[in-house]
């Protein structure tokens, strides 16, 4: 047998800070796992499946039949409002541009996509989208999209007004719109002259 030698004195000051730094470093792992379990729930949150953290089922199978026929325009359309009912705004303004895009005279599509962009801030893309729409056909809705903006965005108050004016001019308008909350419109409407 061979006689094994004592240690030297570097090398168990060596193992002893490596002991040192492992108690230390579990001392610390044990101390943050009492002290903060956040940091250990967020990531069982996040594990989850996405109906259970809240998120919109449908999203994950249109994007699938999104994936595997690019120009299902109704597949794309309802990924792009589920989108926005979510408020994943980039994600919807993407397949809401391709919806459009596939068909450029879709009033849904186009509205939607004007809806998506002014809740990103791109008012200016928003109005230009929707005054689109409008040489489409006159749509009370879509002008009182337009109105709102142009009031409070654009610094267009007289242009936003005859939006909103625009609503109780057109006698074509269904009662359900006349019957949605007043004061935005009735806050903005003129009173015509006597």
């Amino acid at each position: 047998m061979t006689e094994q030698r004592p240690l030297s004195f570097s090398a168990r000051l060596l193992l002893l800070v490596v002991f040192a730094g492992t108690l230390f470093m579990l001392g610390t792992w044990f101390y943050q796992r009492l002290h903060k379990p956040g940091l250990v729930k967020q990531e069982q949150a996040s594990s989850q499946p996405a109906a259970a953290q809240g998120m919109d089922p449908h999203i994950g199978e249109l994007m699938k039949t999104v994936g595997e026929n690019p120009t299902d325009f109704s597949s794309l359309f309802n990924l792009a409002n589920h989108l926005a009912q979510a408020q994943s705004w980039q994600a919807a303004e993407t397949f809401a541009q391709r919806a459009v895009m596939l068909r450029p005279t879709d009033t849904k599509a186009l509205h939607l996509l004007g809806v998506v962009k002014h809740n990103l801030k791109k008012n200016t893309e928003a109005a230009t989208t929707l005054e689109q729409l409008l040489t489409l056909g006159e749509d009370p809705s879509v002008r009182y999209s337009l109105g709102v903006p142009d009031l409070h965005y654009l610094n267009k108050a007289a242009q936003g007004r005859e939006h909103l004016n625009g609503i109780f001019q057109n006698k074509a308008h269904t009662e359900s719109l006349t019957k949605m909350p007043k004061h935005p419109i009735e806050k903005h409407k003129q009173t015509p002259p006597k």
